[in-house]
């Protein structure tokens, strides 16, 4: 388990934590018309 140092939310994966860090808090790399889901990059332009 890994715990998230910004809000103390436990994830059972890395990739998980970090995606809710990226998600929740906003940080990381994030560019302005995409998103990152669990399965990959969805580009919302279409």
């Amino acid at each position: 388990m890994v715990k998230c140092a910004e809000c103390g939310q436990t994830f059972g994966s890395t990739q998980a934590l970090s995606s809710h860090v990226r998600n929740v808090h906003g940080v990381g790399p994030k560019t302005e018309n995409q998103v990152e889901s669990d399965n990959g990059i969805l580009d919302l332009k279409k």
